[in-house]
C-alpha cells in the first residue's frame, strides 16, 4: 500500500505530494532561473541533485561546472559526480589538476578513489605536489572509504 504521506491523489497538498513528482519538478526548475543567480542558492541546488543520481542530473552538473569558475560550485559538482562514480568524467577532469583551485584539488584526490588503478597510479605520480593538507586529505579519506563509501558533499 502506498505511503498516505507520499500519495499524489491531493495535488494540493504539500504533505501529500510524490517524491517523484517533486523530483521532476527541480529538474524542471531550470539551472538557469534567476533564483539560481544567487551562488549560495546554486549550492544548496547542486546539494539537492546530489542526493541520487540520473542521466539528467549529471548534465546538468557537467553544464553548471563548465560554466562557472566559482570554486565553491566545482568543487560541489566534483563531489556529486565522485558520489555518482561517475569514472569517465573524473577521469577527464582530473586532467586539469594543476590549473584548479586548492579545494577543486582536494575534491579531485577524493574522486580519484572511484577510478581504481588508474586513481591509484595518479595518486602515486601527483602526490610529490602535493601540500601537508592534501596528504592528510589522502590519509583521511583512504581510511574512511575502508568503512564508508560515501563522499562527503
Amino acid at each position: 500500500l502506498p505511503s498516505k504521506r507520499f500519495n499524489s491523489s491531493h495535488p494540493h497538498d504539500p504533505h501529500k505530494v510524490s517524491p517523484l513528482l517533486v523530483e521532476v519538478k527541480i529538474l524542471c526548475t531550470c539551472h538557469r532561473s534567476y533564483l539560481l543567480s544567487v551562488e549560495l542558492h546554486l549550492a544548496y541546488y547542486i546539494q539537492l541533485l546530489s542526493k541520487q543520481s540520473s542521466t539528467r542530473k549529471e548534465e546538468i552538473l557537467v553544464e553548471i561546472y563548465d560554466e562557472h569558475t566559482s570554486t565553491l560550485l566545482r568543487r560541489l559538482v566534483i563531489l556529486a559526480m565522485t558520489q555518482w562514480k561517475c569514472h569517465y568524467w573524473i577521469s577527464d577532469v582530473k586532467q586539469n589538476y594543476t590549473a584548479s583551485t586548492e579545494w577543486e584539488r582536494r575534491a579531485m584526490i577524493l574522486g580519484s578513489y572511484c577510478l581504481g588503478d588508474e586513481g591509484r597510479h595518479w595518486r602515486d605520480n601527483t602526490k610529490k605536489s602535493w601540500n601537508e593538507i592534501e596528504l592528510l586529505i589522502r590519509e583521511w579519506y583512504s581510511d574512511r572509504i575502508q568503512k564508508d563509501l560515501s563522499v562527503p558533499i
